[in-house]
């Protein structure tokens, strides 16, 4: 049996490894890039900066027409907002391409560090999402920012995904968002097994539903601080803020997809229990062979996919054995695999060792099955 301790052990012997090969070879472009981070941190800054100044002016005259002209405050009020969301905006959308430019120019040869690995535009298999039985039915499979290639002669993709529940792709049809790691399993697989996390929810609390519900409380402190110069005027402006709000809710609300959304099929396989009482706590195993799913499901395994959750940070994590594939899925509303941010230096060790954590457990999933394959275990 394979210790916990010795897999962090790996994982530590590996950073190591390639983190030494990434400054090497790669600390000239980093240079450049730094130097170019600087440049549009230095535009960014200045643009913010003036949308900040107007909606310092826009709150000084909400205030100073508070009591001589309540409608021109409001006024005032809502481009104060407008202003302060667009300067949040403006600074996120920068950072947003910065981020893209850093993929673009340094993340493919970076990746080359570990094995014969590349972004492409490749997609992952829609018959192999489904076949692997572990999502809810969906109509569209969006991929983007996908890693795919040879890792020891193993094909391995990992690919940024989300699932929507019909062809329409709004937030609320989405039904996930998150990492699919697909490669071969080296093993030959009669019968589906899963691992699915207990923690795992139907429905989570959309950004949209928190911003407007922000929306409609900050309206409504406005309307009761209104109502101490004029009650009547204020009741309008609340009894008018939550007819808005009611309506925005309903439709959206209507539309989500937890008033629609089907049990992924896995949920009709056998169930296992299995030697890790501390594993069973938090997953679910299930198979269409008992026999198989725990030849599958070994400790070793189950050590590594504890370490695959710790490094990405998540609770919600399952994986689907069939054919000759294991898909691996891991839900967040993170970005994952990033090497840096425009608010920060590339030389910052956060990005860097998070990158290399994510890959590196990956690669030792892969090593896993290339031991199994040889000792017969």
């Amino acid at each position: 049996m394979i210790q916990k301790q010795n897999i962090l052990q790996i994982a530590a012997q590996y950073k190591s490894k390639y983190s030494n090969l990434y400054f090497e070879r790669f600390s000239k472009t980093l240079n450049i890039l730094e130097q170019k981070r600087k440049d549009i941190l230095k535009q960014t800054l200045v643009i913010c900066a003036l949308y900040f100044l107007a909606a310092v002016i826009c709150l000084v005259l909400c205030f100073a027409m508070h009591s001589v002209n309540p409608s021109i405050s409001l006024f005032s009020f809502i481009f104060f907002t407008g202003l302060v969301v667009f300067g949040f905006l403006t600074a996120a959308e920068k950072n947003e391409k910065f981020v893209k430019l850093l993929k673009e120019d340094l993340g493919s040869k970076i990746l080359t560090v570990f094995a014969e690995l590349h972004y492409s535009n490749e997609k992952l298999s829609e018959q192999d999402i489904i076949k692997s039985s572990i999502f809810p039915a969906f109509a569209v499979l969006n991929t983007e920012d996908c890693i795919c290639g040879k890792y020891k002669n193993t094909d391995l993709k990992v690919c940024e995904a989300s699932l929507f529940l019909d062809y329409d792709t709004a937030l609320w049809n989405r039904i996930y968002k998150g990492i699919i790691i697909s490669f071969k399993s080296n093993k030959t697989i009669k019968n589906t097994t899963t691992v699915v996390s207990k923690s795992e929810i139907n429905w989570k609390l959309p950004l949209i539903i928190s911003i407007i519900a922000a929306a409609l409380i900050l309206c409504i402190k406005y309307a009761l601080l209104l109502m101490s110069f004029d009650v009547s005027e204020g009741l309008l402006l609340i009894i008018g803020f939550l007819a808005v709000f009611a309506g925005i809710f309903y439709e959206i609300l209507k539309k989500f997809y937890f008033f629609k959304r089907k049990t992924p099929s896995c949920e009709k396989l056998l169930q296992l229990k299995l030697e890790d009482p501390v594993f069973n706590k938090k997953f679910k195993a299930c198979s269409g062979d008992q026999t198989e799913g725990r030849y599958l499901l070994t400790t070793a395994f189950m050590e590594r996919f504890l370490h695959l959750q710790t490094v990405f940070g998540t609770k919600d994590i399952k994986c689907s054995f069939f054919d000759d594939k294991l898909i691996i899925s891991i839900s967040t509303n993170q970005n994952l695999f990033e090497l840096g941010n425009l608010f920060e230096k590339l030389d910052s060790s956060k990005y860097i060792n998070k990158f290399f954590e994510e890959i590196v457990s990956i690669l030792i999933m892969i090593d896993y099955f290339k031991l199994d394959e040889t000792t017969k275990l």
